[in-house]
């Protein structure tokens, strides 16, 4: 029988610190709509997965034979479908889908998040809808169904499947990389594909399961002996320090330097979106789990306290809920002026809390409750229905949770009553009408801003376009720029506006002048079009004109054989130059 180290508690803690980074990195987006510390959540899911392959293969290096493949694959359908199904209707809830105005699609889209395959198909930003952060629980769905063969290789050969999972991982980024090139695929979904798709991520979850048997075998080596002492603390912490710092360089190198434009140069921007979404970090992590398994150092120890340790056990329900209460939380201050560490504050301590009651009524109760059905032990299954309310008054986990909730409420409502900035008197509306002779027709995007004028001016080696923009309350995205062909295909992305939109205060206006050189245009395209988009929330639609991408792009400019001219609706066009020409008359009557 193979030894057991003496504890796992530091890396269940280290599970708590990797679902609050993520969390953390959505409420900066929700709070300023922009962050530079985004790839910290993609990099700390890239942990979970690599995390996710040693537990399973330390737990059923030995159970899987006894316990059966079906029993393992309901065992894992019991821990993860009814709290996503909890989350994705909690988000149904807040958008408006359930109980709301808003028709629920019931397509194949719905169908893909309600079995857990929305990352097997990464088409029309399906793995980022409705409940955004279950793309990840996907994925690992697809790891689920694959771990029995890959125990059984990486038991038998652990070099050979690592090499070839290895192999495998290049050879499709490169696939990507010169589909991408030659027009083949667009870099957004071949991105996500990357990103999102099992196939491609089960790599990391590979090298958790070689790190896991590296640990196992050496384990079994030391005979399960738990040294203790000065020496060994000091030496483990050494480790520790030089695991973090070492998956820390990697992340700062692959997103903060000037690593992006070398890869740039090169055109492997796929095999780049890989590495700074948390391949670069891949080796990192594994040291820090491999460190952190033998619990000898003193931040393993801390990560072992009875709170981090009970925390880390909520994570699982913190990172599928935060979303939810960010959007709730979200629609009842769209149109306050907080402070961003306000906001993190109160919908960080929010998530947390409901996280808490989610794992106590949902998670705990209900992984019981199937894993009971499945071995017929039926009083396991009528107790599954009280554990619940058992898991609540354990360590006061029920009132410490209503607590924390009640605050931010309390917070919330003395803020909207109190401490409401109103916004801004519309002091520019009439200037962008003066500068031409020709008014032009507001377009709003959905509670990101209104376009409220637009020229659009050839200059024969460059086209200068200005536009004057509101923002509205809510807003956070940026806004894109598509140079497009004639049927609405991405030829090039450029020109992208964060800084004037992203954190801006809401009725502040934002002129933009864009000068685009004619060098940067490409053959086969007819259109520009602008929107705006942010990851994980996608673009917002606009209310009219000339749109594309599922009305998303408004289309701005179109090359012609006279150059390249601004699109206007020709009816509103004429009905606003009688409009003026009217004006006009007026105001020179004597």
């Amino acid at each position: 029988m193979t030894a057991k180290p003496v504890s796992l508690d530091a890396l269940t803690g280290l599970r708590f610190v990797a679902a609050m980074l993520v969390v953390l990195v959505h409420g900066f987006k929700f709070a300023q709509g922009y962050t530079s510390i985004g790839p910290l959540a993609s990099n700390a899911v890239t942990f979970f997965f690599v995390l996710s392959g040693f537990i399973l293969t330390y737990v059923y290096h030995e159970r899987l034979a006894n316990t059966g493949v079906l029993k393992f694959y309901w065992a894992r359908f019991a821990r993860i479908w009814p709290l996503h199904i909890f989350c994705l209707a909690a988000m149904l809830w807040v958008q408006g889908y359930i109980f709301g105005d808003r028709v629920l699609p019931l397509d194949g889209k719905l169908a893909a998040h309600l079995c857990l395959l929305q990352s097997w198909f990464p088409i029309d930003n399906l793995p980022m809808q409705f409940n955004g952060p279950a793309w990840s629980i996907s994925t690992e769905f697809g790891f689920y169904l694959l771990f029995p063969i890959l125990l059984l290789l990486i038991t038998k050969r652990p070099l050979v499947l690592l090499v070839s999972s290895i192999v495998f991982l290049v050879a499709s980024l490169n696939v990507f990389d010169v589909a991408r090139s030659n027009g083949l695929i667009e870099l957004i979904p071949a991105r996500s594909i990357v990103y999102v798709n099992p196939l491609v991520r089960v790599f990391d979850f590979i090298a958790g399961m070689f790190v896991a048997t590296l640990f196992l075998n050496w384990h079994v080596k030391a005979k399960g002996d738990p040294k203790t002492g000065f020496g060994v603390t000091f030496a483990h912490t050494i480790c520790e320090v030089f695991a973090f710092g070492l998956t820390a360089a990697t992340i700062y190198v692959a997103n903060y330097t000037s690593f992006p434009e070398f890869m740039k140069e090169r055109d492997l921007l796929v095999s780049y979106a890989w590495l700074s979404r948390g391949g670069a970090g891949l080796i990192g992590f594994c040291l820090i789990i491999w460190v952190f398994s033998w619990s000898r150092g003193l931040f393993a120890k801390l990560l072992s306290t009875p709170l981090l340790v009970y925390l880390g056990e909520v994570s699982f329900a913190l990172y599928l809920i935060q979303l939810p209460v960010f959007y709730f939380l979200n629609q009842r201050l769209y149109d306050q002026n907080w402070p961003a560490t306000l906001y993190l504050i109160v919908s960080i301590s929010a998530a947390t809390a409901a996280a808490m009651l989610a794992h106590a009524l949902i998670e705990n109760p209900f992984r019981q409750f199937f894993t009971s059905m499945y071995d017929r032990d039926w009083r396991a299954v009528r107790t599954s229905m009280t554990l619940g309310f058992k898991s609540l008054r354990k360590h006061h986990t029920g009132l410490i949770a209503c607590l924390v909730l009640m605050l931010c409420y309390g917070v919330v409502n003395f803020e909207k009553r109190y401490g409401s900035v109103k916004v801004p008197a519309q002091k520019l509306l009439g200037v962008a009408n003066d500068l031409t002779d020709v008014q032009f027709e507001t377009v709003t995007f959905e509670r990101e801003a209104v376009l409220h004028w637009l020229n659009v001016d050839d200059q024969g080696s460059e086209v200068h376009l200005t536009m004057w923009w509101e923002l509205l309350p809510g807003h956070q995205r940026a806004r894109f720029m598509h140079l497009v062909d004639e049927e609405g295909n991405i030829l090039k992305v450029c020109h992208g506006n964060k800084k004037d939109f992203i954190g801006q205060r809401p009725g502040s206006f934002v002129l933009e002048k864009l000068a685009l050189k004619k060098t940067e245009f490409i053959s086969g395209m007819k259109y520009v079009g602008i929107g705006f988009w942010l990851e994980g929330l996608g673009s917002a639609p606009a209310d009219r004109g000339q749109r594309q991408m599922n009305q998303r792009r408004l289309l701005v400019a179109e090359i012609t054989d006279q150059g390249v001219v601004g699109i206007h609706e020709p009816e509103i066009l004429a009905e606003n130059n009688q409009k003026h020409d009217g004006a006009v008359a007026r105001a020179n009557e004597p």
